[in-house]
């Protein structure tokens, strides 16, 4: 089914293509449909390349952004024709080139456990609740630093969610795991969070490096 507009054509079709049968290569099918995990091994597989050398930083930076914008279009063309689609690329982006981690650096099994335990032995709710959120429920950075003590809410069961805003009038209704939610409660609770951002710094404003900050309680751990 062919329903890209003549405006893609007159760009760089080559670079489209190689996009296309590189999303192929690790999904086996096309962007047409996509989930989040999709999303997440294509823009972890350009991070792998970008570290093992494979790919320039500037070429991964540019995919990304093909990536982003074809499924903005098939998200806009499948919404108005009555269906659902969400483009799970679209808060995504790559770190700045100094920051992306060797895949040496990013921590087995057994450290993300210390690190939990560790956060929870320093009673850093914080420190947990975000580092959490990106292993149990797959929030990017942006998505953690956005949100907002209004998107948090309660099912008919009883159980903690986060309902995202609403985006091309589709909205994310996500389940909070039961441990996870107990101590996020608790977290607000002890916050005294009555609206606005969950995460803020020292000065009270938004966190925009929520992920980064989890890293630097591993790192002083580590000492």
């Amino acid at each position: 089914m062919d329903i890209f507009p003549d405006e893609f054509a007159s760009k760089n079709t080559e670079r489209i293509l190689e996009c296309y049968k590189s999303f192929d290569k690790i999904t086996g099918h096309d962007p047409l449909k996509l989930t989040r995990k999709e999303a997440m091994n294509y823009y972890n597989n350009l991070i792998e390349k970008v570290n093992s050398g494979r790919l320039s930083y500037n070429t991964a930076v540019m995919r990304l952004s093909v990536m982003k914008s074809v499924c903005t279009f098939i998200e806009t063309y499948t919404v108005n024709h009555g269906k659902r689609y969400v483009n799970h690329f679209e808060s995504m982006s790559l770190p700045e080139q100094d920051k992306i981690l060797p895949k040496d650096a990013i921590p087995d099994t057994k450290e993300i456990d210390n690190l939990l335990s560790a956060a929870l032995d320093a009673n850093d709710n914080k420190a947990f609740i975000i580092f959490s959120l990106v292993i149990k429920m797959g929030l990017t950075n942006q998505e953690i630093c956005n949100l907002n003590k209004e998107y948090i809410c309660r099912n008919q069961t009883g159980h903690l969610c986060i309902n995202m805003p609403p985006k091309n009038h589709i909205s994310r209704f996500l389940i909070i795991p039961d441990d996870l939610g107990t101590i996020l409660d608790k977290y607000i609770m002890a916050e005294n969070i009555q609206s606005g951002a969950l995460f803020t710094n020292i000065r009270k404003t938004v966190l925009k490096c929520a992920i980064q900050n989890v890293f630097l309680l591993h790192t002083q751990i580590s000492l």
